[in-house]
């Protein structure tokens, strides 16, 4: 029984121990991919804003289409 729980602690040491080194790999890898993680929430932060922007800018061309077409129409209908 000793000899049994004996190994079965040495397997779990060394399921461990590989965990743990995957774990370092992971933060590694984690760790050069930042800078281009960043750059992603800056690209999604600048899109955000044009989006912004675009919004706007529909809106505003919408309200100028709209008073295009009434100073189209005759001066009679617009009364």
């Amino acid at each position: 029984m000793n000899m049994s729980t004996a190994q079965r602690y040495t397997d779990m040491k060394q399921v461990a121990s590989t965990i743990s080194g995957r774990l370092y790999e992971l933060g590694e890898k984690y760790e050069s991919l930042r800078p281009y993680l960043q750059q992603v929430d800056e690209i999604e932060a600048a899109s955000k804003r044009l989006e912004s922007v675009v919004d706007t800018l529909e809106n505003y061309i919408t309200s100028l289409e709209d008073k295009l077409r009434v100073l189209q129409q005759p001066i009679s209908q617009r009364m």
